[in-house]
């Protein structure tokens, strides 16, 4: 009906493609933890952006959502790279015989 938008078509479809592969090799990579601080980062970013780029503006509750999100975001990061990793009790029976 619209043969103009048969090339966006194309694009968005290539690209949702693109997308679902990221996502599909970033979880046999990483495994799915990562994948899930990737995706809550990315989409803290993005709403980021909206908000400093194009003007929108926020009620203190959703300023505070996105605070709750970078502190989340800042200690998973912590943890996974800084905390002390102890074992876990099996691990310790394990290692004890």
């Amino acid at each position: 009906m619209h043969p103009a938008y048969a090339g966006y078509l194309l694009i968005y479809g290539v690209m949702s493609v693109a997308g679902v592969l990221c996502v599909f090799a970033t979880v046999v990579t990483f495994g799915s933890l990562v994948n899930s601080i990737v995706t809550t980062t990315r989409k803290f970013v993005s709403i980021l952006f909206s908000i400093y780029m194009f003007g929108h503006s926020c009620s203190v509750l959703q300023y505070g959502a996105i605070f709750a999100i970078f502190v989340t975001v800042c200690y998973n990061f912590y943890v996974d790279n800084f905390a002390e990793k102890t074992p876990r009790d099996g691990e310790k029976q394990r290692h004890a015989a």
